[in-house]
């Protein structure tokens, strides 16, 4: 995920020359070297391992003023130094699709779409710049035990703009968990308003709907039989510009959740961040209450995260990001593989260094501390790697 992760993120920083209409491609190849110590993401006989990667990947599309459509496709070859049985040609893949229409100055259509499959799942649970319509507090972060695992999901939208100041927008996500003998399928239905209410204010109103689903075969059938859930929340938000250099949104409101095992259950939906733009970089520190679903355990699961993001770029050529997270997921329902609180900590952080104008070299390091009950499954990955991207127009 990590590698995946910042090898597609350079795809997003294309050749200013290249952003008029047009379209493009933009092939890209990462190498890197990596040291694991945990490969099994185990609490007790951890095993580490160094492990050689290489990601080839793809970037074509076509970009305009009313339209863009862009797609990208990569995978993932690994040699494990220790556990040769691990070795894959495709340990990992994935894509995207990602379309804009303007057919009109007030009417704005959109469409999502992402596809990835791992030998391992706990990539899966974690931010993928791969996928950047899909927030930090979307994801769970939680880790679990290796076993090839599919995600795939896709995210129709629509926005209006009523006048100058007041934008209605819709969006239907459809999103599924697969590996291990479960299934989990999770509906998201958001409308939301905002409206302008000063230069610096603006007031939001959204209402949401969401359906998990989960089935489960083989061992997982007696354990975690399928369930159904159905939750319905309504906040009300707020979005201050305090200077040219600090903002800040909140919003919150009730959320009731109908379901076995939860039946009539009401909680809190919010979502509030904080964000400082400084001459070398950005800050940004947030705070999210939600309802997700997660790779290898299924069901439902109410999430509490706080996380923050740092991006510097303190000289030319290099920019250095850290990212801490703590995360709280507590099952919900029936469905779940394995039931109770897991508690995550994460800390991503990376520094990449521009080589040549193709060319970047970066150093990434990977903690995750994950607590369930009295089990602890601690995670650290270190990877230095090289990436070349070369965006192209073609017409």
């Amino acid at each position: 995920m990590i590698v995946a992760g910042c090898a597609i993120g350079l795809l997003e920083q294309p050749n200013s020359a290249l952003a008029q209409a047009g379209y493009y491609v933009t092939p890209s190849l990462s190498i890197s070297e990596a040291y694991d110590d945990n490969v099994f993401f185990t609490s007790s006989n951890r095993q580490d391992d160094f492990i050689s990667r290489f990601m080839p990947g793809l970037k074509a599309g076509y970009q305009s003023e009313p339209f863009t459509l862009t797609g990208n496709y990569s995978f993932r070859s690994a040699i494990y130094a220790e556990h040769p049985l691990l070795d894959s040609p495709l340990e990992s893949q994935s894509g995207s699709l990602g379309l804009v229409y303007r057919p009109t100055e007030v009417l704005t259509l959109g469409f999502d779409g992402a596809y990835s499959r791992t030998s391992i799942p706990s990539e899966l649970n974690q931010p993928n710049a791969a996928f950047p319509f899909i927030p930090v507090q979307a994801t769970t972060g939680i880790l679990t035990t290796r076993v090839n695992s599919t995600f795939y999901s896709f995210m129709p939208s629509i926005g209006y703009s009523f006048d100058a100041l007041t934008r209605g927008k819709g969006t239907y996500s459809y999103g599924v968990f697969e590996g291990g003998g479960l299934t989990t399928t999770t509906q998201d239905v958001t409308l939301g308003l905002d409206h302008d209410v000063t230069p610096r204010d603006t007031g939001t109103l959204k209402s949401y709907y969401r359906h998990f689903g989960t089935t489960a075969s083989g061992p997982f059938a007696s354990s975690a039989p399928a369930s159904s859930l159905d939750s319905y929340a309504v906040t009300a938000g707020w979005k201050h510009r305090f200077t040219e250099r600090w903002d800040a949104s909140v919003e919150a409101g009730p959320r009731l959740t109908e379901g076995a095992g939860a039946s009539g259950t009401v909680d809190v939906e919010t979502n509030a961040t904080i964000t400082w733009h400084f001459a070398t970089g950005t800050a940004t520190l947030g705070y999210a209450r939600t309802q997700l679903s997660a790779a290898g355990v299924g069901g439902a699961l109410s999430s509490d995260s706080v996380f923050a993001t740092l991006l510097v770029e303190p000289i030319r050529s290099l920019r250095l990001s850290l990212s801490p997270r703590w995360v709280q997921n507590t099952t919900e329902g029936g469905g779940a593989s394995t039931t109770g609180t897991f508690t995550i900590y994460t800390v991503d952080a990376t520094a990449t260094y521009q080589l040549t104008r193709w060319l970047s070299a970066r150093l990434n390091y990977f903690y995750a501390s994950e607590q369930i009950g009295k089990l602890n499954i601690p995670h650290n990955l270190v990877t230095i790697g090289l990436d070349f991207v070369y965006p192209e127009r073609v017409y």
